[in-house]
């Protein structure tokens, strides 16, 4: 559990140094495009700054993608929802890593780590004035190497990356990637309506299922799927915006 502590902060002061250079952008061998200027700019119109606030980054959003949870950090980190009309309400503040481990756009399930000790699990309802309750949890398995949204299934075969959904005959592959030697997986892979988000060890992509196209990212403007949005984690800007308002990657 200390190890999740550490992995936490350190995602949380990524990006302040200076940029180093991307080793992975050339090894996406199926088809590639930039980042879409209406995706950019969808994001710029619904940046969430981090006003005085040493960074912020996006930890969850709603099915909908229209409310946020974000997490900043100053002297201490800072847990709050990020509202449909663009407010902030705070759910706790604590002076060690925070983990979202469920949103619904509702309830807020999170875990307080201290290190040296086993995560604290709470849970937190939107529509009430109450604080935090505590409860029993723990922290979800999770296979980076398969997954799914209850529609479409995701996996990744060698350097390959698969999907199949109903009415398809058999799996398609929708991404291939070229790195030698061949030491690395898929990791982080999730599927969200037609976007599937994934990494080859450190290089980030999404994917749109439609068009078979995949925008690879640099270490300076990496984008997520998260929930039912489209996110700019942080840590300078985070930004959220629903899927549904997102256009498809254009086609090779």
């Amino acid at each position: 559990m200390r190890r999740l502590a550490v992995v936490v902060m350190a995602g949380l002061l990524a990006g302040c140094g200076p940029e180093e250079p991307d080793l992975w952008a050339n090894t996406l061998v199926s088809c590639s495009v930039p980042v879409p200027q209406q995706w950019r700019d969808s994001l710029k119109a619904n940046e969430i700054a981090k006003g005085e606030k040493n960074a912020v980054f996006v930890m969850a959003a709603s099915d909908d993608g229209r409310s946020a949870v974000v997490q900043t950090w100053s002297s201490e980190l800072e847990l709050s929802l990020h509202t449909p009309d663009g407010q902030l309400r705070s759910i706790l503040k604590h002076p060690h890593a925070m983990t979202v481990v469920g949103f619904d756009g509702r309830l807020v399930r999170f875990a307080t780590q201290v290190p040296g000790e086993e995560g604290v699990f709470y849970n937190w309802d939107a529509e009430s004035e109450a604080p935090p309750v505590r409860v029993a949890g723990a922290y979800p398995d999770r296979n980076f190497h398969w997954a799914s949204d209850g529609i479409t299934s995701v996996w990744g075969e060698g350097q390959r990356l698969f999907a199949i959904r109903p009415g398809w005959p058999r799996p398609r592959m929708i991404a291939e990637v070229r790195w030698e030697p061949d030491p690395y997986l898929f990791s982080t892979l999730d599927v969200r309506g037609d976007f599937v988000r994934w990494t080859y060890s450190e290089a980030s992509y999404i994917t749109d299922i439609r068009t078979g196209s995949t925008v690879h990212f640099g270490k300076g403007y990496v984008l997520e799927v998260i929930g039912g949005a489209l996110v700019r984690r942080g840590p300078d800007v985070a930004a959220a915006v629903p899927l549904t308002g997102i256009p498809p990657l254009p086609q090779c």
